[in-house]
């Protein structure tokens, strides 16, 4: 036969659902209510919800923590009927939703999916009756930050992140002290939250340490589909199907002579710092918006600009492009971009793009593989594009060596090496640099140093005279120019030696904020480069001016990556005065809060030796008596187990109280309350002496 002994009340079994009186700490409730409404506020203010789910968060969510505070102990018929019907009312909501939307794809499905969390996160807090719903109700708002992390777009995310640690520390914490007390009693919010404070401190700053040590190291995760993003505010037409339009209208039009259908090389930008897009991106790459192809001695074109229409669905697969290789086996890489500003309808994208999610069924793609949109990109637009990007290194590019005429066709190769009448000494100046290279490789790389150590970057520069040619002018005259003169510079005197190459126009990577893991792109970035095609890898893109490293050699990122530049020109703005302030300030606290500390571990120390002494001598008395102190019995409780210690107003127990009040009131006891409790002391000392005599005169003789 065996004993089965039951589990106490309210007492979590590891298969079953607790029974007994529901947990009481209003402390640990608040926490946790404050910790699911912060992430479901959170999630919502990333992007999907709408009023019904603020309604939720605020109405709905307090109303819940408080019914299931009031009915802990038991849980009506009713109330499972509710929580059953607003469950059901979710998933109905859910359900509308795919089907207004026609949702069929994961982006279609994410904002969806993303309501249904958070409204089963609010119809939740109708059932936390123990402990055990407490806490899974606190690791459910831990999954619905990460959500919010995930759609996140903005570095004011941390934030909210903060404040939600916080509160869960001390909540976890909380929960561990009642724990270990084993009370069930009402508490105060004020008395539980004041004990946990100083544990979930040192929680929080442990967490703090180690949270930033994982951030440094931790590699940046792979993107993928999953949580990609897809929206379109305003579906506003072109005028011009499969035209290019730049939707912005004065000082709001993105004002870089890149986006246009003629790129003019004499064209001055007017580029400020102001934020463009935002990408989210494994790696740093080029965004490319669109290239050029033919070259006039003073502005680009394209050489075949009309457009084809691609297939109607999400995502749209893109075909392979006249005379390109795509590359087999070539990894995907996600980006998702995310419009600040109204701009062209152009959807940027690493090289080469194969397919594009983007919320509208009408997309073009042009013959050089530039995309566009049958609608106006405006601000708050996003899309999300997939390329198959080659891990090209400089030693594979090196193996290929020079491009064989037959390497590529006739129509492919005249397109991209076609020249009008460039200066002789243009033409020169790129045999000379390029002779005795022994790879297309190589003769790139001395082109693009020549230009680096001999020209210097500058947007104030003279207008070239009517007929002069630009990159003969901004070579051997000016020696001073913008992207457009460099990078027009390097493609014709690639074409000058037979090498397929073209004019890029874009964006510069950015800057990576490290706390949302999103490239901030600014106007400042737009940029144009030199593209070279290397048959098996494609075209490849090359600057004198930006340092993009190939593919298959960029350094592998963490989570971290970018932490100390991104925090460097944010606090680098801050005045001088301001940071000699603030370490005054925490000067002057700290020097302050270690006087303090100091003064009261001192008198706690004086205070404490009479104290110490006399709870010591009770607890030799009880041992002696055959009744030990236990860890979790105070002071005045254990005394009453022992003779004389009986009842509130005996002897023993005031010396109980007096000990307890001289280490821990300010004042201590007073000379003659000290002198009671050692007397009531003596005296259990005279019993327990005594009895342990008796028991020696009992014992029988061995």
């Amino acid at each position: 036969m065996h004993d089965h002994q039951p589990s106490p009340p309210g007492r979590v079994n590891a298969l079953r659902r607790p029974t007994g009186p529901g947990e009481a700490s209003v402390a640990l409730r608040a926490g946790v209510f404050a910790a699911t409404l912060i992430a479901v506020l959170s999630v919502l203010g990333s992007g999907p919800g709408g009023p019904l789910h603020l309604i939720g968060a605020f109405i709905v969510l307090p109303l819940g923590t408080m019914i299931s505070y009031r009915l802990r102990d038991a849980r009506p018929p009713w109330l499972a009927l509710l929580i059953g019907a607003l469950l059901i009312g979710g998933l109905a909501l859910f359900m509308v939703s795919v089907a207004d939307h026609e949702a069929t794809t994961s982006t279609q499905l994410q904002s969806p999916l993303v309501e249904l969390l958070v409204w089963v996160a609010v119809v939740r807090s109708f059932d936390l009756r123990h402990r055990r719903d407490l806490l899974f109700a606190l690791a459910g708002s831990g999954a619905l930050m990460v959500v919010a992390a995930a759609v996140s777009t903005s570095g004011r995310f941390v934030l909210v992140l903060l404040p939600w640690m916080i509160v869960s520390l001390v909540s976890l914490a909380i929960a561990h002290r009642r724990d270990l007390a084993g009370d069930e009693s009402p508490a105060s919010l004020f008395v539980d939250c004041r004990a946990a404070l100083p544990s979930s401190a040192g929680l929080f700053t442990l967490a703090a340490v180690l949270g930033t040590l994982i951030f440094l190291v931790v590699p940046a995760p792979r993107l993928s589909t999953a949580f990609l993003s897809s929206s379109l505010p305003t579906a506003l037409a072109v005028g011009n199907p499969g035209g290019l339009s730049n939707s912005g209208e004065g000082k709001d039009k993105v004002d870089y002579p890149g986006f246009t259908e003629r790129l003019d090389t004499n064209a001055r930008p007017k580029l400020g710092n102001d934020i463009v897009m935002r990408v989210r991106a494994s790696q740093p790459d080029f965004w490319r918006g669109q290239t050029f192809d033919r070259w006039d001695g003073r502005s680009w074109s394209l050489s075949e600009p009309k457009p084809f229409l691609l297939p109607t669905a999400e995502p749209a697969r893109l075909p392979d492009l006249p005379g390109e290789d795509r590359v087999a086996g070539s990894p995907s890489f996600v980006q998702t971009y995310f419009i600040d500003r109204s701009g062209p309808n152009l959807v940027f994208a690493a090289n080469r793009a194969s397919a594009v999610y983007f919320p509208q069924t009408t997309l073009f793609e042009l013959t050089d593989g530039t995309i566009r949109t049958g609608s106006e990109m405006v601000a708050g637009t996003s899309y999300t594009v997939v390329s198959e990007r080659p891990l090209t290194t400089s030693v594979r590019l090196r193996r290929l060596g020079t491009l064989p005429e037959t390497a590529t066709s006739g129509a492919f190769r005249g397109r991209y090496t076609d020249l009008p009448d460039v200066p002789q000494r243009v033409r020169d100046l790129a045999e000379t640099l390029t002779r005795g290279k022994g790879s297309t490789y190589e003769k790139v790389l001395a082109l693009e140093a020549w230009i680096g150590s001999n020209t210097q970057y500058s947007l104030d520069i003279p207008v070239p005279a009517v007929g002069e040619d630009a990159v003969d002018q901004f070579l051997f005259e000016d020696k001073r120019g913008f992207c457009e003169q460099i990078a027009s510079s390097l493609v014709v005197m690639l074409r000058s030696q037979g090498i397929p190459a073209r004019l890029a126009a874009g964006y510069a990577p950015g800057q990576r904020n490290p706390l949302t893991s999103l490239y901030e792109v600014r106007s400042k970035d737009a940029h144009a480069w030199a593209e070279v095609y290397f048959p098996g890898v494609g075209w490849q893109g090359f600057d004198p001016t930006a340092n993009v490293a190939l593919a298959g050699e960029q350094p592998p990122q963490t989570a971290g990556s970018g932490l100390a530049s991104y925090l460097a020109r944010r606090l680098g703005s801050v005045p001088v005065f301001v940071w000699i302030a603030l370490l005054a300030s925490a000067a002057t606290t700290t020097v302050g809060v270690r006087s303090v500390q100091r003064s009261r571990r001192h008198r706690a120390w004086a205070m404490r030796d009479w104290s110490t002494v006399m709870l010591a001598r009770i607890d030799a008395c009880g041992a002696a008596l055959g009744r030990p102190r236990m860890p979790s019995d105070s002071a005045i409780a254990y005394v009453a187990t022992l003779p004389d210690g009986m009842g509130e107003h005996t002897p023993l127990s005031r010396a109980a109280s007096t000990i307890m009040r001289d280490a821990f009131a300010a004042g201590g006891a007073s000379p003659a309350d000290r002198a009671d409790a050692e007397a009531s002391i003596s005296r259990l000392e005279h019993i327990a002496a005594g009895r342990a005599a008796r028991r020696r005169h009992q014992r029988p003789a061995g």
